[in-house]
């Protein structure tokens, strides 16, 4: 659904779910994360995180990755949006330990999350360098949503700092 932009509609679908069916299915769960963390609901998301990670230990290891990395990139989305650009730095870099090499989709959004802290922390050449990988990921991927704002913020970062023609050609 990430992949894809259709963040929204999956919020639809789990608001249409009994909250008890969401806490017993962690991947539910955590996706309804993603969605409380795109509408602002910064307290309903630090709960379900903590659900979240009180289960990890009931999960098999390749499942416990996964949802370790996104819990991470959770994290840091959180620490990004309340200002904290060194904390939600070193939770992405923690969220892409965890990530397969080959899972582009999901390295494409937690490096463009990164990119865009590097930004915010005011490291332009790390946030440059940052969304040219998150670029090509999400390319790789077809990941459209993260391609684009990818795409985007290369040419901003590119415009700031007077790299006219590529930004032109970004």
């Amino acid at each position: 659904f990430m992949r894809r932009g259709e963040l929204f509609t999956l919020q639809r679908w789990l608001e249409w779910l009994p909250e008890p069916l969401l806490m017993v299915h962690i991947r539910l769960c955590l996706y309804s994360v993603w969605t409380l963390l795109a509408t602002g609901q910064w307290n309903s998301v630090e709960q379900r995180i903590q659900h979240i990670e009180l289960h990890l230990t009931d999960l098999s290891e390749g499942e416990n990755a996964y949802l370790l990395s996104g819990l991470l990139s959770a994290r840091a989305a959180l620490a990004y949006a309340h200002g904290n650009t060194s904390y939600a730095i070193t939770l992405s870099l923690q969220a892409l330990e965890q990530v397969a090499p080959d899972d582009f989709a999901r390295r494409s959004f937690i490096t463009l999350h990164l990119g865009m802290a590097y930004w915010l922390e005011g490291d332009i050449p790390n946030a440059l360098a940052t969304m040219i990988r998150a670029r090509d990921e999400s390319q790789f991927a077809n990941a459209h949503y993260s391609m684009q704002v990818a795409i985007y913020s290369l040419a901003q970062l590119q415009f700031i700092q007077g790299q006219l023609n590529q930004a032109h050609q970004t």
